[in-house]
């Protein structure tokens, strides 16, 4: 399955790609995502250094600075092409790439990827409220 917003070696790997589809599409503002940022890495125990929203980016992590960049504009009503606006997707895809790093994964290989099957799986379960 293609979504929009994802990686294709993501997209077409993951075990919950509806759900993970319905995050992209899913808008986030700027406080939202702070908010869910900061129960993930409660619950994972796992700290961002510094986060940053910017106008007209895609999401970005730096591993080597714990440096979190994620796009200021949430997600418009009606649009399906979530490139370069705030969504649950887009928050949940960066974080995972924290998670991820700390043992090891690179990129969007099958670590990264086990990773981002199981922020979606716990999102949608209320783990992170």
């Amino acid at each position: 399955m293609r979504i929009e917003g994802e990686y294709i070696t993501v997209s077409s790997n993951v075990n919950n790609a509806l759900l993970l589809k319905q995050a992209h599409l899913t808008p986030m503002t700027p406080d939202e995502a702070a908010l869910l940022l900061i129960n993930m890495m409660k619950f994972h125990n796992f700290y961002l250094k510094k986060l940053r929203f910017a106008e007209r980016c895609n999401g970005v992590y730096f591993y080597k600075e714990k440096y979190m960049r994620l796009p200021r504009i949430p997600l418009p009503p009606g649009e399906n092409r979530p490139y370069y606006y705030l969504t649950l997707g887009c928050v949940l895809h960066e974080f995972a790439h924290a998670l991820a790093n700390e043992s090891g994964a690179k990129g969007h290989d099958w670590s990264y990827i086990r990773v981002i099957e199981k922020l979606v799986t716990r999102y949608y379960n209320g783990d992170y409220k």
